[in-house]
């Protein structure tokens, strides 16, 4: 029976801790091409800007794991329960949420609060600043 119980929270934490990490990667890309001279601009799209509400469900999953090994009995099949509840609503909102429309809108919302503008060449300024 502890055998299961820890081989049952490890997957927890695995699926928890996998589920948060995958949010934080990028997950599309857009491309804004602007009249020529100007460069075409990439910009990166993650999974937490796309559907913030997976990212917030996993890291609630991990609290309730915690529940899960704090509680005996009924309370304990009741944070497991809640604990399934959680998973399932990350994985239902991170399958909604992917849409092209929302990718672009992300995009263009980042475009619009910076992330196109400033240097688009590396290197230090002529000046030295």
């Amino acid at each position: 029976m502890r055998r299961e119980f820890g081989l049952v929270l490890l997957l927890g934490v695995a699926g928890a801790a996998l589920a948060v990490f995958a949010v934080r990667q990028t997950w599309a890309q857009a491309i804004f091409t602007p009249p020529r001279p100007l460069p075409a601009q990439q910009i990166s799209v993650t999974g937490q800007q796309l559907v913030p509400l997976a990212g917030a469900l996993a890291l609630a999953g991990l609290a309730c794991l915690a529940a899960v090994i704090a509680t005996r009995s009924a309370a304990r099949r009741v944070a497991g329960a809640l604990l399934a509840v959680l998973g399932a609503g990350a994985a239902v909102a991170a399958g909604a949420g992917v849409r092209a429309s929302a990718v672009l809108a992300t995009a263009q919302a980042d475009a619009a609060a910076g992330a196109l503008g400033g240097s688009t060449t590396g290197g230090t300024s002529p000046g030295g600043a």
